[in-house]
């Protein structure tokens, strides 16, 4: 098992890569939003992408990481020649991908008529286009997806999480030297372009220049891949049908929607995937034949939990508290207009609601695939993946775009809550009290936390105010909150803190 000091490095390296990629991506969100606003156009661009980064997620990730159970095993048995190994899993990824690819290139006309059946021939038309091309991307991105988790696997942490840089550096790049040219074309083969340059760079940190043909045993292969599949990819299946959905709703709902996305994986990638990569290794490395494997297991796991809840519920609170200003800072300006604010900040309001949950829930799945369990997670997540797409339906119905979101976050809720219960009752791992003593002393926080912010923002007028100096409100707020914040949790002994006050004394 790692060190202590070899998983807060590897966590600081993936926080540290992810931060440059996300303010990358922060700057073509921009650039997007000032070009379009929340228009038609970009919300037919938003749906062709975001369905195949979701689908390309869906295939090369759920296929890395029944790899990575595998993997510790195949070095075992093979020594250096493990990566000869990896062909197998490699060369299963492409043959699925490229089935895949074909069938959405050739029924693209069948799909967008399916999918936004509202449209007029003319944008259909246009959709059918930037399917096709975007069904070429996803056979490159599923790849690069599979190629990461080998990295992932040998705690090569950091390269992946560049691979968003490549597609943000190629958008701004064909929004600054071609939009005034060819309009949002200039985008639709951005996603093309990156996935191809990223995943030449990806294989050959990987593989190099070399490339081995093997027999591939598909029914192996899906059972494995069929087990990760549904668990870990809910919520990528789920944003598709969200999309899907979003489709249907009033113009501009599609585009909200995915600038909301945006701003909330911020958070999703500073604070929880970098995190769940790195304890997932380590409940991996765990020996499951010691007598302690099953203290370790529980230890870990209820360390983690409370970091995800002593950092997540405050700055939720933060976010949730300051949803419009912080849409506004980000977006508006150009064709992102006051309309655009609101409705990208109310769906986002409802997606902070369940960020604690989507980290616990990220972390529950990996740790029933560290247990050799993976029936369970399939079972659970077809549940919630079907409970997800009635509650948006209807939700939508009532709500908008603000009701998917909404949606998104109560499946996400009571999925976490039936996991840990499995967790408890089939493999004795337990939630200790510390961990929900800690909920209560920081819920009472965030509580009296978000009377005085409430009541703050009543007392200022901060609308008539420029970008800078609402920019400057809000760190200074938010340096206070979080200042008072950590006083609290060393006042009150919240254990996380506790402890890392403890650890830096030392």
């Amino acid at each position: 098992m790692m060190a202590k000091k070899g998983i807060i490095y590897s966590v600081l390296t993936i926080f540290s890569v992810s931060i440059f990629s996300k303010i990358i991506g922060f700057f073509r969100e921009m650039a997007l939003a000032n070009y379009f606003g929340t228009s038609l156009s970009i919300d037919m661009y938003y749906f062709s992408y975001g369905v195949f980064f979701a689908l390309s997620s869906i295939v090369g990730a759920s296929i890395g990481l029944g790899y990575i159970s595998t993997h510790g095993r195949n070095k075992k048995l093979f020594g250096e020649k493990w990566l000869d190994k990896s062909f197998e899993s490699f060369n299963y990824t492409l043959c699925i991908s490229l089935l895949i690819s074909v069938l959405f290139f050739v029924f693209s006309k069948s799909v967008a008529s399916m999918v936004a059946g509202n449209y007029s021939l003319e944008e259909l038309s246009i959709l059918s286009d930037y399917i096709k091309i975007n069904s070429l991307a996803f056979f490159f991105q599923s790849l690069s997806f599979f190629l990461i988790s080998i990295l992932n696997a040998e705690k090569r942490f950091g390269i992946g999480e560049l691979a968003g840089v490549v597609y943000s550096i190629v958008v701004l790049s064909a929004l600054f030297l071609f939009y005034h040219q060819y309009g949002i074309d200039a985008i639709i083969y951005s996603f093309l372009i990156s996935s191809i340059v990223t995943f030449i760079t990806l294989y050959g940190v990987v593989y190099g220049y070399k490339y081995k043909i093997t027999s591939v045993n598909f029914k192996t292969n899906s059972i494995i891949s069929l087990s990760t599949l549904v668990g870990s990819s809910m919520i990528y299946i789920g944003q598709i049908y969200d999309r899907t959905i979003a489709t249907n709703l009033s113009e501009g709902s599609l585009s909200a929607l995915n600038y909301s996305g945006n701003i909330h994986s911020l958070v999703n990638t500073f604070l929880i995937i970098s995190v769940v990569n790195v304890i997932y290794s380590e409940f991996v490395s765990i020996d499951k034949d010691r007598d302690d494997f099953l203290h370790k297991t529980n230890a870990l796991f209820n360390n983690s939990i409370s970091v995800f809840i002593v950092i997540l519920l405050p700055v939720s609170l933060f976010l949730f508290a300051f949803s419009q200003y912080i849409v506004s800072i980000v977006f508006e300006r150009g064709a992102f207009n006051n309309e655009s604010v609101v409705m990208t900040s109310d769906v986002f309001k409802m997606y902070v609601i369940g960020t604690v949950f989507f980290a616990i829930n990220n972390l529950s799945v990996r740790l029933f695939y560290s247990l050799n369990d993976r029936k369970l997670p399939i079972i659970t997540g077809i549940a919630f993946l079907l409970l997800n797409m009635l509650i948006c339906y209807v939700f939508s119905n009532y709500w908008g775009v603000s009701g998917i979101s909404l949606a998104v976050s109560i499946t996400g809720i009571c999925s976490t809550i039936v996991l840990i219960s499995f967790l408890a009752s089939k493999y004795r791992i337990f939630l200790e009290s510390r961990v929900y003593v800690d909920v209560v002393k920081v819920s009472i926080f965030c509580l009296l936390a978000y009377l005085i912010l409430d009541y703050t923002t009543q007392c200022i007028e901060l609308d008539g105010i420029g970008k800078i100096q609402t920019s400057a409100y809000l760190a200074i707020m938010f340096m206070i909150y979080i200042a008072s914040y950590l006083l609290y949790c060393l006042v009150l002994n919240v254990s996380v803190v506790r402890n890392f006050a403890r650890g830096l004394i030392r």
